[in-house]
């Protein structure tokens, strides 16, 4: 919660990109441990504060996929050849301009009321100690319930992935295995193996959702700003990233159950 607040300046200033990681990094880990009480013990009264801290995520998702876009180009540069298709497409200048434009849109979000309650009532669950509460009743038996449950949900999501599936079905698995990493660390002492575990998973997945971003930018905020000239340079970038995109799904596809 302290975090939150410490990094919000940051964030509203856009100078270092950073500011924005760690805030998302902190809204991600306090909405994790809410979420996980809540699905072990059913603790309702966390329900209210954990819609805020998926709200204002959300809100900042779209900015921190430039910010890593602008990274990834920067990498892209060091090949010569992918170097003189973003130069040509233009690719670098029309995102950071989409950068400047949202950051614009998320200085007026953080000035505003909705997001200041959302906040505020975080603050109140942890200060007034419900989450102190829900993690004094939680016991390994409530935990292990969960995360047998979760598999479930996981292990059926990943089941119905088809080569024809859309990316959001994708995305899901990703959510599913997230939760399951989350409840998992409620009782590292005796599951932390299971991390272990996961990383494999979690880091096939990832790589498919960064392909996902990277061609849904390319296509729907670069295209649109591009001559036909430029499109040419750009269709060749995009059918490059496309590719990595279908092999990052086939790695997804061939993923085992968890049960």
């Amino acid at each position: 919660m302290y975090l939150i607040q410490a990094l919000e300046p940051g964030v509203h200033e856009g100078q270092d990109p950073e500011f924005l990681h760690q805030f998302r990094v902190n809204l991600r880990r306090s909405r994790a441990i809410a979420e996980a009480l809540q699905r072990a013990l059913g603790a309702q009264s966390l329900r209210k504060g954990i819609k805020g801290l998926k709200r204002q995520a959300r809100e900042t998702s779209h900015l921190r996929d430039l910010d890593v876009f602008l990274e990834t180009l920067a990498v892209w540069r060091e090949d010569s050849r992918m170097r003189a298709t973003i130069t040509a497409s233009g690719t670098e200048s029309i995102i950071r301009a989409s950068q400047r434009a949202e950051h614009q849109r998320l200085r007026k979000i953080l000035e505003g009321a909705r997001y200041h309650k959302g906040i505020d009532r975080w603050r109140s669950l942890v200060r007034d100690g419900a989450i102190e509460d829900a993690a004094r009743r939680l016991k390994r038996k409530h935990i292990t319930k969960a995360l047998e449950e979760q598999i479930v949900v996981h292990d059926r999501l990943l089941g119905a992935l088809t080569e024809e599936s859309p990316d959001d079905d994708i995305h899901r698995v990703r959510k599913s295995l997230k939760r399951i990493r989350y409840l998992i660390e409620l009782d590292p002492e005796h599951l932390a193996g299971g991390i272990r575990k996961l990383k494999s998973r979690q880091k096939r997945l990832g790589q498919f959702q960064d392909r996902h971003v990277q061609v849904t930018l390319l296509e729907d905020i670069v295209a649109p700003e591009l001559e036909a000239r430029q499109l040419s340079a750009l269709d060749d970038l995009i059918a490059e990233v496309r590719s990595e995109k279908l092999a990052a799904r086939e790695s997804v596809l061939a993923l085992k159950p968890l049960g």
